[in-house]
């Protein structure tokens, strides 16, 4: 007992220290994920409808295009979500105005 009081402010600051490592991380994804994410688009995007003359370009055109496709398909499907989620926020906030 008298361990764990003594032991509590240095607990205290391992754990703001874990705290502000894990702040550091999950802004260096966030920064990563901005500075990246349209490289890595524009990077599928021109693999799948670029020039393609060798048989190693077709086949990096034809994974780009699935992922294009796929990638198409979820964001229909999330946007078709939000759609809906919207829609019936709305609607009920309109039944609760009458």
């Amino acid at each position: 007992m008298l361990i764990g009081i003594l032991l509590l402010p240095l607990l205290a600051v391992v754990g703001f220290f874990a705290q502000f490592l894990e702040l550091l991380y999950y802004a260096g994804l966030l920064v990563y994920g901005i500075v990246m994410s349209p490289y890595w688009s524009v990077r599928a995007l021109w693999r799948a409808f670029g020039p393609a003359t060798t048989p190693a370009d077709l086949a990096r055109r034809a994974e780009a295009r699935r992922t294009v496709k796929t990638t198409a398909g979820c964001l229909g499907w999330i946007l078709g979500l939000v759609i809906v989620v919207l829609g019936v926020m709305v609607w009920i906030g309109l039944k609760m105005e009458q």
